[in-house]
């Protein structure tokens, strides 16, 4: 399954790898100059639809195109690193590292590419991982047989803490703003929280049966952001305390994204053919189509390998520490892994410009939560 939704969505030394990776030619940019981020970079383009042949790594600059720094070194086609995730402090950042022999390691870098260390590792894959809002500790979902919920601090790197203390937790886990909870979806889709002290887990309640996926607290208040299943899939969010369910969204959503203000959902739907990134209010109220202006992927200086029969793939709408600049991936529509680059926009989807530029492939994670 983690090979096959990379391929859906799916190098030169530092001196040439500035040239390749950040693009001349933009137009007018949202993104603050010198805002740090990270994402993917594929060094090779390989035939579509191959990920036996993939090497991506993970990759820490500036907006801007200064300071760039490769952070991983997987040893050769078939092997990659995957969803990367800077901490809230913004001084490290935690990744998977996927190998062709199904072993995959969660792991933590720091963002000058010292303290590397492995969080976790196993034959079984790791989809859903978070930071807790100290950039303290992470917690995880391993998916394969065993579908558990751990969290493990990255200080200490005391041994990990079993949170459910049973088997089959369903992907999707996310922090509270105040450190004392994590909500967590299980395998039949019901919504839980664990309520915890440090890494002490003091109760664990269900508190929603609808089956909900990839839940996500908001920055602010108790709200958790999730797709809920039933004839058919839609946003919602539920207000944990008073458990009032507010639809957001009725079509097929996913990748979704609470603002840093915790005001806004952002989130991609398939529009017509191509899918597009979308904001709502959290109340509900004034949704619109951020990106339905993105025609190809060569507009606003990005590089289209090879042509589209259709409009590109918007997905994967990301913040960083510090800044309400919305980051994204845009796919060409034939899903060609080499056909992609990471874009920025302002909060309302104006002034869009390109952040990468060259062609292989370039894109955010889609395993992690924020």
């Amino acid at each position: 399954m983690r090979k096959g939704i990379l391929i859906a969505l799916g190098c030169l030394f530092l001196v040439s790898l500035g040239v390749l990776i950040y693009g001349c030619g933009t137009t007018s940019s949202s993104s603050p100059s010198g805002l740090p981020i990270t994402f993917l970079h594929a060094f090779d383009q390989i035939p579509s639809w191959t990920y036996s042949l993939l090497s991506a790594e993970v990759i820490y600059m500036n907006s801007d195109g200064s300071g760039i720094t490769v952070l991983t070194d997987t040893p050769g086609p078939g092997n990659y690193a995957d969803s990367p995730l800077m901490s809230p402090d913004g001084t490290k950042i935690a990744y998977l590292l996927c190998m062709d022999t199904d072993l995959t390691t969660l792991e933590v870098i720091n963002v000058n590419g010292s303290g590397r260390q492995i969080v976790s590792a196993g034959i079984d894959g790791y989809h859903y991982f978070c930071w807790s809002p100290d950039s303290k500790k992470l917690a995880y979902v391993r998916d394969g047989t065993i579908h558990d919920l751990k969290i493990r601090n990255i200080e200490t790197m005391d041994p990990a803490v079993d949170v459910t203390g049973e088997v089959w937790t369903d992907t999707g886990v996310s922090w509270s703003p105040d450190g004392t909870k994590l909500a967590f979806s299980k395998n039949d889709g019901s919504l839980w929280i664990a309520h915890l002290i440090d890494t002490t887990v003091s109760s664990v309640e269900k508190i929603s049966s609808a089956v909900s996926y990839r839940p996500i607290f908001s920055p602010k208040d108790s709200n958790i952001v999730a797709l809920r299943y039933g004839p058919s899939s839609y946003l919602s969010i539920l207000e944990i305390n008073s458990l009032q369910v507010t639809t957001l969204e009725t079509q097929s959503a996913m990748l979704h994204i609470f603002s840093p203000d915790g005001e806004w959902v952002y989130y991609s739907r398939q529009a017509t053919v191509d899918w597009d990134i979308f904001r709502v209010r959290k109340n509900g109220t004034d949704k619109a189509n951020l990106t339905d202006d993105i025609l190809a992927l060569s507009q606003f200086g990005g590089v289209q390998v090879q042509s589209a029969p259709a409009e590109p793939y918007e997905v994967s709408p990301r913040f960083f520490p510090g800044s309400d600049t919305v980051f994204f991936t845009v796919i060409a529509s034939d899903w060609n892994l080499n056909s992609s680059e990471v874009y920025s926009m302002d909060p309302d989807g104006s002034n869009k410009s390109v952040v990468t530029y060259n062609d292989t492939l370039d894109m955010m994670g889609i395993y992690e939560l924020e």
